[in-house]
């Protein structure tokens, strides 16, 4: 049987857990993985390299300004690590290396998620938890998600 696993995620940080069997004593998760994406983490103007450009009009009037950068690059590097999440569940999952999966996640990031999930890796996606549990230990975190993994027994 393929193992449940447990992705827990916020926009700059993730941890890839496996659920042990909750019918052995110890009820609690494996840690597999872990990434870190700290672009996520830069201010906005460490992010661009460069300031906006500018323009000034050449006809009779004096209009001039500058040109201004039409996305946030927190959130495009958001998207970008989001995306990087969604192709390594891809691979797991073509690889049969779970058979089902629980996101916890911001709803930001979760949105995220599922913009760039593949079909496959959707089908398995049992439950969603709208929480940051990035920071939380192993312990903790099964603390936290103690009723929610039996559930899933």
């Amino acid at each position: 049987m393929e193992p449940t696993w447990l992705l827990v995620a916020n926009g700059s940080e993730a941890k890839l857990y496996a659920f042990n069997d909750p019918k052995r004593p110890g009820l609690g998760i494996t840690l597999l993985d872990s990434a870190d994406h700290p672009e996520t983490r830069l201010k906005g103007s460490d992010l661009n390299s460069d300031k906006p450009g500018s323009y000034q009009s050449s006809g009779d009037g004096a209009a001039h300004g500058s040109y201004s950068d039409t996305s946030d690059p927190k959130a495009t590097e958001r998207d970008r690590f989001s995306r990087e999440l969604a192709e390594m569940l891809d691979e797991a999952q073509r690889e049969h290396r779970f058979g089902s999966l629980v996101v916890a996640a911001p709803p930001q990031m979760h949105g995220l998620l599922n913009k760039h999930l593949s079909n496959g890796v959707k089908q398995r996606v049992s439950h969603h938890i709208d929480k940051d549990y990035t920071k939380l230990d192993e312990m903790a975190l099964s603390k936290q998600l103690k009723n929610q993994m039996l559930a899933l027994a």
